[in-house]
């Protein structure tokens, strides 16, 4: 879902805002980092607000089973339609 450069960019954005692991419980330390942060989610009730997938291009999304990969592909082409509609709609409000 991410390319490399991708990958990159966000752990150097992310590093900026931990401080760097070194010793013996720098796994412990890195674990409880990321457990805090489910706890700051599940404290503030924001389960519904973050996203099941994220990827920077929609296209890149693992496909689902065989069964719903129909549905899958047809609802990503009414997001693009919907989307390139909107754009459409707001070209015409502007001239």
């Amino acid at each position: 879902m991410y390319r490399q450069s991708e990958k990159k960019l966000v752990k150097q954005q992310y590093l900026l805002h931990i401080s760097a692991r070194i010793g013996g419980n720098k796994v412990q330390t890195s674990v409880e980092d990321i457990m805090h942060m489910f706890q700051l989610v599940d404290e503030g009730c924001f389960q519904d607000k973050i996203p099941t997938f994220c990827s920077v291009n929609k296209s890149r999304v693992p496909l689902l089973a065989d069964e719903m990969s129909d549905l899958a592909s047809i609802w990503l082409q009414l997001s693009q339609l919907r989307q390139h509609v909107e754009e459409l709609s707001s070209q015409l409000s502007t001239e």
